[in-house]
């Protein structure tokens, strides 16, 4: 077993899942791991609202697939994954107000065209196996919002505040 030393330098042998949490949270290591942590950390947020009531609807399972979609397809821990899903919403699309959804995704970062017709078409799979909307009938809009000082920041209060 390695030997785990205070200060700035690397951690030698197997280390704790908490002290990786820790390790995460606080960016250490080497720089291009401290780099890697704090990209993974840019919560990606899918905000999905339809017309269906969800009543009956097993939720927890459509959150559940859309969280893993989002993290594998935009290569973000699942962990820092968040997804909304809102129904019953007032809703017409095509001049109909049969199923339909919208959503938008939030990232910092990790978004691009081709990752983005992944997405939207991961979800629209999703939304039609699970709550009967067409393919045709889901609008999926993408803000890749770039890391500003301000919003790393941020970001380093919102880990303090957690535990």
């Amino acid at each position: 077993m390695g030997e785990e030393k205070n200060g700035p330098e690397t951690i030698k042998g197997p280390i704790s899942s908490q002290q990786q949490d820790n390790r995460e949270e606080t960016g250490a290591g080497s720089g291009a791991e401290a780099a890697e942590n704090r990209r993974r950390k840019k919560m990606p947020c899918l905000n999905v609202s339809t017309n269906v009531n969800l009543d009956g609807v097993d939720t927890s399972a459509v959150l559940a697939q859309a969280s893993k979609t989002v993290a594998t397809i935009i290569g973000k821990p699942k962990a820092y994954v968040m997804v909304v899903l809102k129904g019953s919403v007032p809703m017409a699309f095509g001049g109909t107000q049969e199923a339909a959804a919208y959503g938008e995704l939030v990232s910092i970062g990790g978004l691009n065209p081709d990752v983005n017709k992944k997405l939207s078409a991961g979800i629209a799979s999703i939304l039609e196996s699970k709550l009967s909307i067409p393919k045709s009938r889901f609008y999926l809009k993408f803000y890749d919002s770039k890391a500003h000082p301000a919003q790393e920041h941020a970001q380093c209060l919102h880990a303090l505040h957690q535990g």
